[in-house]
């Protein structure tokens, strides 16, 4: 997560060479703080992700 004002400016001045947000801050010079997650915590990017993420939230509502 990043302050809004900061991830603003980061996406603005990086264009089109950011990959995601975290690339986009780099680029400002500064260094995200990685934190550990829990697996379950996954990043949806592709439909098997978000079919992954369903099992998930199934299992969760058993």
């Amino acid at each position: 997560m990043f302050r809004h004002g900061k991830l603003a400016e980061a996406l603005r001045a990086a264009g089109s060479d950011m990959t995601d947000e975290a690339s986009a801050i780099e680029q400002l010079g500064l260094q995200p703080r990685l934190v550990e997650s829990d697996s379950r915590n996954l990043k949806v990017t592709y439909p098997q992700d978000l079919e992954l993420a369903g099992l998930i939230l199934g299992k969760l509502n058993e």
